[in-house]
């Protein structure tokens, strides 16, 4: 039997609409994305280092902002190591100046970062206090 059900075989092909075929999100394209995507990954990340510690782990709010905060620091170090890396390799001539940044981005992140973290945490733990099981 052969029946048509009104469907375009090229606008499929074309499109890949009705087909079947979905994008699984990864990391590709990650370099054009603007900075708020960047942003917000890493807010998502941070939000979840704080839960993961008050919700899996039970620490106090001040150890979860601690550990929250280090994590933020060591990303902040990492782009500034990345950022010498790429200073080092891409400049005609390697600035000094900027090896500031392996010292003062992880240091200018990890006091906010704890501030925040620690407000996080209380207001779980007020929230959803954990049960003394």
């Amino acid at each position: 039997m052969d029946a048509s059900v009104g469907t375009d075989p090229f606008l499929a092909l074309k499109t890949r609409r009705g087909t079947g075929y979905y994008k699984v999100p990864s990391l590709k394209g990650v370099w054009y994305r603007g900075p708020f995507e960047h942003w917000l990954v890493s807010g998502v990340g941070f939000a979840a280092h704080i839960a993961y510690g008050h919700f899996r782990l039970g620490n106090s709010p001040r150890t979860t902002a601690m550990h929250a905060s280090i994590a933020a620091a060591l990303g902040a170090g990492a782009l500034a190591v990345a950022a010498n890396l790429h200073e080092w390799m891409a400049a005609s001539s390697y600035r000094p100046s900027i090896a500031i940044a392996l010292v003062a981005w992880p240091l200018l992140t990890v006091v906010p970062a704890f501030v925040v973290a620690m407000v996080a945490a209380a207001v779980l733990k007020r929230w959803y206090p954990r049960s003394e099981t």
